[in-house]
């Protein structure tokens, strides 16, 4: 299915070769803003705070991935998302939760704030760039990576 069972969390050094070498090879590749149409569109990697990221299949794994990555700057701020109104659908479904049972396909990020999986690529799109608001990030400074298109 292409999702994979475990994402590791990975915070690269800004400095670390190996990742400068990454955020090189991704900017060979058509940089996208976060506020682009997704919709049919396959993820490859993203570069946010200088890490860069990449492999991903789906953009449920570049979501978790992200989501780990915010987590790790600040688990408490993180954890609080759970409590802020405005993430909340308007068929009154929470995309954070302590809670499992409040959210359809969740996936734990923090050892008691899960996320909802359940969201189409443009809505993916749009929690990364709430998200990075609420962390203080431009939302001009996330990087998306396409997979190359099949039928190109």
């Amino acid at each position: 299915t292409g999702i994979r069972e475990e994402i590791v969390p990975v915070i690269k050094n800004v400095n670390d070769s190996k990742n400068e070498r990454l955020i090189k090879e991704l900017r060979k590749e058509e940089a996208h803003s976060i506020d682009e149409d997704f919709t049919y569109k396959r993820p490859y990697g993203f570069i946010i705070d200088g890490c860069a990221y990449s492999g991903f299949e789906t953009w449920k794994d570049l979501y978790i991935q992200f989501c780990k990555h915010i987590s790790n700057t600040d688990t408490e701020k993180f954890d609080a998302l759970a409590k802020n109104q405005s993430l909340i659908s308007k068929q009154n479904r929470k995309y954070f939760s302590t809670n499992k049972q409040d959210i359809r396909y969740p996936e734990l990020i923090t050892d008691k704030t899960y996320v909802e999986l359940n969201l189409s690529a443009n809505h993916f799109a749009k929690r990364i760039k709430e998200i990075a608001g609420i962390y203080g990030i431009d939302a001009a400074l996330i990087t998306i990576f396409l997979q190359q298109d099949r039928n190109a």
